[in-house]
């Protein structure tokens, strides 16, 4: 009777199986700063799971890691259509939008990862890092 179970489902526990190595790999290979590694990583991992919003924010650091800032925006946003209470998706997207120069797009997003939670560097003084950013652009 279990192996019988075991068959039937042997797909599902399979794709359980790859999504956990594959999740493991992306985090190592984006430490050592194999970036490209790491996105064939996720994207693998996407096509078994492309519901899962942890996948999609990993994308979107892979991504922004390679400062293909717009794919990265797109990643984050994809991320947060399945988990919106996310404060750290919401800081992510904000970094993403930064880097853009989309200062104001950004704060909005800072001020909402600090309304579920975020303590993290960016949140802090948004406003310091908003204001120093426009003051380099004018000098």
């Amino acid at each position: 009777m279990y192996e019988q179970f075991l068959y039937k489902h042997l797909d599902f526990y399979c794709s359980i199986y790859l999504l956990t190595n594959a999740t493991y790999t992306i985090v190592n290979v984006n430490r050592i700063k194999k970036y490209e590694e790491a996105l064939n990583a996720v994207e693998e991992a996407l096509r078994l799971n492309p519901s899962s919003s942890t996948l999609w924010n990993n994308k979107g650091n892979t991504l922004y890691n390679l400062k293909r800032y717009e794919e990265a925006l797109q990643a984050y946003e994809e991320a947060l259509c399945f988990d919106s209470s996310d404060a750290i998706m919401w800081n992510n997207k904000g970094g993403t939008l930064k880097a853009l120069g989309r200062e104001k797009e950004a704060q909005k997003c800072y001020e909402k990862a600090h309304q579920l939670g975020y303590k993290g560097p960016s949140i802090t003084q948004p406003q310091a890092q908003i204001s120093k950013s426009k003051a380099n652009v004018s000098t």
